[in-house]
């Protein structure tokens, strides 16, 4: 207990300052989302997990998802708990990443927790899929520490393969996230005159870590769907032998692809300021982590071996953040790159070493201050514009949710008017989807490339479950919907064809005591 208590002593300084600054960026860009019930999409037809979701997460592999929800929350979607949940566990990963890389600057905290708080990957699935987020940022606070053991502890490395595996089985992407720690810890390691032969063992090592670690998710997650009796998804980008469709033809240009997908991601930057704002900024940034690398490479101290490792790693870098746009074929998207945004952690910590490259050296150490207080303003622009965009995704997702309310409201009321038609006893097929679309809202026209907001549905897809969902957890409306075979016999019926969609008169009809609703 004492030594717990001197290790809580000599770190509850970074730990709470951590905390507190991933709160106040969590805060202000997801506040609104957290105090809110927007269920849309995902997290209409799994608001209750034990209804539909937790076999569904067993299916895609994220087998310890069941087991995070009955240990730290219920199976129903409550998003303050979850939200709360969210920034607790992203705070103690950037608390983990300043003992990761010892950094000292309260300011780099600051903005780190920033760049965790705000990154995109946190706004896209807070917005239409907050049912996953608080267990995505215990599988993220997982993968992170995997790398802090590897890092700090002289066995380290076997404490983080059970880390790397329950990363695994919350969500596969979160991988990334460890093997770019890695890369930038070594890269930062040879830039602070560590020999190659150490960087390259301890990388081996941590090659090991991640192999083993995926060696104990794939034992825990054939073991848990033998016992569950669910079989695992397959054949599409969201399963797990995907990868399992790559050729020698085609790995070279999912590679290139992957390149320009994390450069592209980069420039966009998900950000409410102007495009050729962004790009100028993004572009500043990269200049401006070239130029310390380029005064690495130029040191007199650094030895042919460290500088061939440590531009491999740097060449290498992007790869290593956006793998997953490789192993699912090309089909990555918002949810999947956490990793990317670790580039601004990257060239925080690179100006931080030019600063203490070039101290007490006059007209250098006067640019290098200039270039480190460039690259804080650039990156504090950068999460500012993220906080922005969230507060503005929300407010899309809301406006949205509202005008679908009013229309499934006007909906229920034409069909109760119907003779006939008892709420709750009468079995009812619903043909297309409500047609909602009056084109995009105003003034949100940026935010139809996030993933999960690329249309104005909050049903999203022509589904019984996610229809039977909105009625029970929106509307609370009693609905009967039809059984398998009517609901598919019905739907694609000549009768269907000729309907016309709400509000049209014959956009109901009858046949053998079921009600059709044509809504699309």
């Amino acid at each position: 207990m004492e030594k717990l208590n001197t290790i809580y002593e000599r770190n509850k300084k970074w730990l709470f300052f951590s905390l507190i600054s991933v709160f106040v960026w969590g805060m202000m860009a997801h506040g609104y989302c957290f105090v809110d019930n927007n269920l849309s999409h995902d997290s209409l037809n799994e608001f209750h997990a034990q209804i539909f979701g937790n076999e569904w997460k067993i299916q895609l592999g994220r087998v310890f998802v069941p087991l995070y929800r009955d240990l730290l929350r219920s199976d129903v979607t409550m998003p303050w708990l979850i939200g709360i949940l969210s920034l607790l566990w992203i705070g103690l990963s950037v608390f983990l990443v300043v003992k990761i890389f010892n950094i000292k600057s309260k300011l780099t905290v600051f903005l780190t927790a920033g760049v965790f708080a705000t990154n995109i990957s946190v706004s896209a699935v807070a917005a239409t899929y907050v049912n996953d987020l608080d267990n995505n940022m215990f599988a993220l606070l997982l993968a992170v520490l995997a790398v802090y053991l590897w890092r700090r502890m002289r066995w380290g490395a076997v404490l983080g393969a059970v880390c790397v595996a329950g990363s695994l089985g919350l969500y596969q992407s979160y991988i990334l996230v460890a093997v770019t720690l890695v890369m930038i810890a070594s890269i930062m390691d040879l830039f602070r005159d560590a020999k190659w032969q150490d960087v390259f063992f301890k990388g081996l090592k941590a090659i090991g870590m991640l192999l083993a670690g995926g060696v104990l998710y794939y034992i825990a997650m054939k073991a848990i769907v033998a016992s569950s009796g669910v079989k695992l998804n397959s054949g599409d980008y969201n399963s797990l032998d995907a990868a399992l469709q790559l050729s020698p033809s085609n790995i070279l240009t999912l590679v290139a692809g992957a390149y320009q997908d994390c450069f592209t991601r980069l420039m966009q930057a998900y950000s409410t300021y102007p495009s050729i704002l962004v790009k100028a900024m993004t572009l500043m940034m990269l200049l401006l982590a070239a130029a310390a690398v380029l005064v690495w490479l130029c040191g007199k101290k650094t030895g042919l071996g460290e500088k061939i490792l440590g531009m491999v790693l740097i060449l290498l870098l992007p790869l290593g953040m956006n793998l997953i746009y490789v192993l699912v074929i090309g089909a990555s998207h918002d949810l999947m790159v956490f990793a990317l945004w670790l580039f601004y952690l990257l060239l925080l910590l690179l100006t931080e070493w030019l600063v203490q490259q070039w101290q007490g050296m006059g007209k250098k150490e006067q640019l290098a201050q200039c270039i480190r207080v460039l690259s804080l303003l650039l990156v504090l622009a950068t999460v500012y514009g993220s906080v922005q965009f969230a507060n503005g995704l929300y407010m899309k997702k809301e406006l949205e949710y509202d005008g679908y309310f009013s229309l499934m409201t006007r909906i229920v009321d034409r069909m109760e008017d119907e003779e006939g038609y008892i709420p709750g006893q009468t079995p009812v097929v619903f043909v297309g989807m409500p047609s909602n679309k009056n084109g995009m809202i105003p003034g949100f026209l940026e935010y139809w490339n996030v993933i999960g907001a690329m249309s104005t549905d909050v049903i999203y897809m022509p589904e019984k479950t996610r229809y039977q969902a909105y009625f029970d957890y929106v509307l609370n409306t009693p609905m009967l919907l039809a059984e398998d075979d009517p609901w598919m016999t019905l739907r694609d019926s000549q009768l269907a064809k000729e309907m016309s969609p709400y509000p049209a008169a014959n956009c109901i009809a009858w046949q053998d005591g079921t009600m059709i609703v044509k809504l699309g």
